[in-house]
């Protein structure tokens, strides 16, 4: 049987993703040219919390939104335990990166992503 430590997986997982939004936002500011990110720090109220990055009225991007969170709880959503009642009474943790580009140009089409695995 393979060990490892959740609490040490969660952590190298959480501070990729905050890694990952960091070099997304500085290659997009970067290709914007004009404007930069700013940035809005966030609390869940059962634990976690995230960072919401957005630049708005750039050169190249009319809008453009990167968000890390990592939240958790002491069960998971009604949805979730209807399909799985095995899972009923489990704590989670869930964190990943969104993100959600609009380009000044209505022809360059825009682009939305969402990666969230729960561990």
């Amino acid at each position: 049987m393979i060990k490892f430590d959740v609490n040490k997986t969660v952590f190298d997982v959480k501070h990729f993703l905050m890694d990952l939004q960091n070099r997304i936002c500085a290659a997009l500011a970067q290709e914007d040219g004009e404007q930069s990110f700013q940035e809005d720090c966030w609390q869940h109220e059962k634990g976690g919390g995230g960072q919401t990055r957005i630049l708005r009225e750039g050169q190249v991007f009319e809008q453009a939104g990167v968000n890390f969170s990592h939240v958790q709880g002491d069960q998971l959503p009604p949805s979730a335990m209807a399909a799985r009642p095995e899972l009923i009474g489990c704590q989670f943790q869930a964190t990943g990166v969104s993100l959600v580009i609009h380009p000044t140009n209505p022809s360059g089409g825009s682009s939305y992503t969402y990666q969230y695995p729960i561990l």
